[in-house]
């Protein structure tokens, strides 16, 4: 049980407006690291927020692919805080931010794929391997055949696979990639 999992909760999604998040998809730069400073200051003065995102995820998981690296890093300081701060009931976002999250461990720039790996950190404080092993997204991103995405999620893996306790049984479904590199 987790610090946020105690605490009394925000609910957020009054402060998500449409607006907020359309400014998220403008094709101004500094529209969208403007709007994402807006989030940061929402998830932060909450604390701990109730997982009422509203369109949020969306919103978010298209920055991921952002052409400014720097609002892609803070997007992910962005999601690891939104894990943070719901708690272990971040898990039902799993699907919606995970596959870019880990799509992002293929960029070119090393300081994009740590921002990622501390993204990935901050899930993983809250909900440990087994939602990203059930849904079967550890093996989605290892199926992916690039070297900077499997260097940095094997890494991972080799850091937080000790501690894991028992997995789930599509954690198999790693093996074959594994095998491939």
């Amino acid at each position: 049980v987790s610090l946020a999992d105690l605490m009394p909760k925000v609910d957020i999604s009054g402060q998500l407006k449409a607006d907020l998040i359309k400014e998220l998809g403008d094709k101004n730069w500094k529209i969208r690291g403007e709007s994402l400073q807006k989030v940061q200051t929402i998830i932060a003065s909450a604390k701990f927020i109730q997982p009422s995102l509203g369109e949020l995820p969306g919103a978010l998981k298209g920055r991921l692919g952002d052409s400014n690296k720097n609002l892609i890093v803070t997007t992910l300081g962005i999601i690891g805080s939104l894990a943070t701060a719901m708690g272990s009931s971040c898990s039902k976002f799993c699907r919606a931010f995970m596959p870019g999250v880990f799509g992002v461990l293929a960029d070119s720039k090393p300081q994009v794929r740590q921002a990622a790996v501390g993204c990935l950190n901050a899930w993983h404080a809250e909900i440990t391997l087994v939602p990203f092993v059930e849904q079967e997204l550890i093996s989605n991103a290892i199926a992916t055949e690039n070297p900077n995405l499997r260097i940095e999620l094997f890494t991972w893996l080799e850091e937080k696979l000790p501690t894991a306790g028992k997995l789930p049984a599509e954690l198999s479904a790693i093996v074959p990639h594994l095998f491939s590199c």
